[in-house]
C-alpha cells in the first residue's frame, strides 16, 4: 500500500511538474537586442529586434516552416490585422498571407526607399514600402540578376533600376503555364 501511495504521489508531482514548465514564446515573439552579440545563430539585429534575414531566394531555406515567409529583408510571423500582436517596432501588415482567412497579415517594418534597408544589397530594392527583386532590364548585354519569378515581370523604376512587380500591376495579363493547377 505504501509502495502504490509513493507512486501516484511521484506521478501527480511529474503531472504537476509539466504544467508549471517554461513555455516556448510565441512564433512572432523576437528577443530585444543592441547588437549582434545579443542573437543566436542565423539571427541579425535589426530595429531592435533579433530577426533571421532572407531574401526571396533563400526564402525557402532560411524560413522553413516556422514562418510564413520573407518580408522585407526577414522571416516573417502571421499576425491578425485586426488585433496586431507584432513585437515593436513591427506592424502587422495586410499581404495576402492567407486568402482563405483575410485577417491573417505578416509582421514587419517597411523598408526605407532611400537606403533601401533592410532589403538584400544588390538583390531586392524598396519600392513604395516593400522590397521587391531586381532584375535585368531587356536592353541588359549581359544579365547578372535572377530572372523574375513567374507571374511577375521586370519593369524600370523612375530611378532606372530594373525590378520584379506581379504582372498584374504591371499591367501584363499573361500567366504562366506552368503555375496554373
Amino acid at each position: 500500500m505504501h509502495h502504490r501511495l509513493l507512486t501516484v504521489a511521484a506521478a501527480v508531482a511529474t503531472w504537476l511538474s509539466g504544467c508549471y514548465t517554461e513555455r516556448n514564446p510565441p512564433s512572432n515573439y523576437r528577443y530585444a537586442c543592441t547588437d549582434e552579440a545579443d542573437c543566436s545563430g542565423a539571427e541579425r539585429c535589426f530595429d531592435g529586434l533579433c530577426q533571421i534575414p532572407c531574401t526571396r531566394a533563400t526564402e525557402p531555406f532560411a524560413c522553413s516552416v516556422v514562418f510564413a515567409g520573407c518580408f522585407n529583408g526577414f522571416c516573417a510571423s502571421t499576425c491578425n490585422l485586426e488585433d496586431s500582436n507584432c513585437p515593436d517596432p513591427q506592424s502587422c501588415w495586410n499581404v495576402g498571407a492567407s486568402p482563405d482567412n483575410p485577417t491573417i497579415g505578416v509582421c514587419g517594418v517597411a523598408c526605407d526607399t532611400t537606403t533601401h534597408e533592410p532589403c538584400a544589397p544588390g538583390l531586392e530594392y524598396c519600392v513604395a514600402d516593400f522590397c521587391v527583386p531586381r532584375c535585368d532590364l531587356p536592353e541588359v548585354e549581359e544579365p547578372m540578376l535572377p530572372a523574375c519569378p513567374m507571374e511577375w515581370t521586370c519593369t524600370e523604376t523612375p530611378e532606372g533600376v530594373g525590378v520584379c512587380v506581379p504582372s498584374v500591376l504591371n499591367g501584363d495579363s499573361q500567366t504562366s503555364e506552368a503555375s496554373r493547377s
